[in-house]
């Protein structure tokens, strides 16, 4: 359905008190807004706001001091918070903006612009596939759009702090294969440890540094005529944890400590599994999206550059340092013993042009080309 008939439904989008020039901006672009100030005057407000929202694409809220004499900060708190546990898109007006998070009168088209593209391409990424494979085989699963909390409080280099990701994407459903990198370069070997052979043709390329990975991607890019890359690692995170909360996602497996023998190739004493080294992919169980191996078998390298994390509001699309040459690496390796770093928020850094026998990556597909 287009996007302009989905928002004339009036149970697909809504409106707080709405003053009469946010109702006439909304008439021009086609959005015919239903009220929810009703249950403003419910005792149970609080769950009356989240039914409310829970129906709707799009809520603008009007909390402008004509309207709201009294402080708005908490009913802009209720509001926001009700959007970002539904996954809602949101839009909080202020007359002079002095509302923080909320924008102003002058820029009211310019914020509703922005919320009808974001569910112009939330309903687009609806209608891609779930599964797509390459020419190689590689298996890709849609990663949709959406906001999370990113990193983990108990992580000095990690601050919690919110990110939304504004395109969907495919992302390798497992790290890069010995296989799948031969083709690009045959001469590789990923070597032996301790007398243990990490080249089997499943098990996942390693002693590869970050510009070999960026390289493969690029190749792949050429062959496949599609646009692979490496994750950012906000793309990782948000792919690892799945929809799943800060808490349920704490680890890759989950929230519990210690992780069950299912949870991941890791270097835990006392390990179950039959692998003392990188595993085949895929031997783990998935996570919701259908994705192997994020959490152990092997670090994996991100595209960012290592830096702090701006905590200042919500990120979008945020990319990292381009310039540094340190590397960000994700997800924990057969060789992690630590618990701090089987934590979905942890951040490893690394030379780019270091490789290991731990390290791998897995390949991101833009979902504006068809891999």
């Amino acid at each position: 359905m287009p996007l302009r008939a989905l928002l004339a439904q009036p149970d697909r989008a809504a409106f707080l008190d709405p003053g009469e020039r946010v109702r006439r901006a909304c008439e021009a672009r086609g959005v015919e807004l239903a009220r929810l100030d009703e249950v403003t005057g419910r005792a149970d407000f609080f769950r009356g706001m989240e039914e409310a929202i829970a129906g709707r694409d799009l809520v603008i809220a009007d909390l402008s001091p004509d309207l709201y004499p009294f402080s708005a900060n908490p009913i802009v708190e209720l509001v926001a918070g009700c959007a970002r546990r539904l996954d809602r898109t949101v839009v909080i007006v202020d007359r002079d903006a002095s509302i923080e998070g909320s924008i102003g009168y002058e820029r009211l088209e310019e914020g509703l612009g922005r919320a009808l593209e974001r569910l112009a391409t939330e309903h687009a990424a609806a209608a891609l596939p779930v599964r797509r494979t390459n020419s190689l085989g590689m298996e890709f699963a849609l990663v949709r759009p959406g906001a999370f909390t990113m990193g983990d409080p108990d992580l000095e280099h990690a601050p919690p702090h919110r990110v939304r990701l504004s395109r969907p994407f495919w992302l390798g459903v497992h790290p890069v294969t010995n296989a799948q990198y031969a083709a690009y370069d045959g001469e590789h070997s990923s070597g032996i440890h301790d007398e243990y052979f990490l080249t089997g043709v499943t098990q996942p390329v390693v002693d590869v540094t970050w510009a070999d990975a960026v390289a493969f991607c690029e190749w792949l890019s050429r062959t496949d005529g599609l646009r692979c890359r490496l994750p950012t690692e906000a793309e990782w995170e948000f792919a690892c944890r799945a929809g799943r909360s800060a808490t349920e996602s704490r680890y890759p497996w989950g929230s519990d400590w210690p992780p069950s023998p299912p949870a991941g190739n890791y270097g835990l004493v006392g390990k179950s599994d039959p692998f003392p080294v990188t595993s085949p992919v895929g031997k783990f169980g998935a996570n919701p999206l259908g994705l192997h191996d994020l959490g152990g078998n092997v670090w994996e390298w991100c595209s960012d550059g290592y830096g702090e994390l701006a905590t200042d509001g919500e990120s979008v699309d945020p990319t990292g340092s381009p310039s540094n040459q340190h590397r960000v690496l994700r997800g924990g390796a057969w060789s992690t013993t630590e618990e701090e770093e089987m934590r979905t928020a942890w951040r490893e850094v690394l030379e780019g042009s270091d490789s290991d026998v731990d390290i791998g990556f897995r390949v991101l597909v833009e979902a504006h080309e068809s891999p």
